[in-house]
């Protein structure tokens, strides 16, 4: 069978959605050697967040840290690189693509709170990707708000596959 090339995660508030995309985000870093990353969502805010106080606690933390980064890797706000040549890169697209266009070559695409990017520019991010077709993944992940906004419109073109979890008390979630 074919690869998955995408994937939307549309789950409730507060569930660690964010958390387990930066996880597998550095697991991928560790496992995959010159990978380029790029992770999007509407607000500067946003992204900062994921990578100040999500993916930098995670990596000063891992027992695999000095495997990731050294004290010659950047780690800045919007760009972090590993000693295995591969980066993440950290950007925001809310009103318009300014900020993306240029970026290039990237294996890794990631765009965070979905629901909150407009329709009409998620082609241009996906641009990103056209330098590499044979390695070009994408990851959605978001809260569905309502059903008119972009987060419904990829749930409808996707397999609508679902995962659920047996919840302590007995009741599936």
């Amino acid at each position: 069978s074919l690869p998955v090339l995408s994937e939307i995660y549309l789950t409730a508030r507060q569930v660690g959605k964010t958390f387990q995309a930066a996880a597998a985000d550095i697991v991928e870093r560790l496992s995959r050697s010159g990978t380029r990353s790029l992770i999007v969502t509407p607000l500067f805010s946003q992204a900062a967040r994921i990578s100040k106080e999500i993916t930098a606690p995670m990596l000063a933390n891992s027992m695999f840290r000095d495997e990731l980064v050294t004290l010659s890797s950047k780690q800045t706000v919007l760009r972090r690189t590993y000693c295995n040549q591969s980066t993440d890169t950290y950007s925001y697209a809310l009103l318009d693509v300014l900020r993306i266009r240029g970026i290039t070559g990237i294996d890794r695409l990631w765009i965070d709170e979905i629901q909150g990017v407009r329709e009409d520019i998620l082609p241009i991010i996906e641009q990103t990707q056209a330098a590499r077709p044979y390695t070009g993944w994408k990851r959605y992940t978001g809260t569905p708000l309502s059903t008119g906004n972009l987060a419904e419109v990829l749930w409808q073109k996707s397999s609508q596959g679902e995962q659920v979890i047996r919840c302590g008390c007995g009741k599936w979630n």
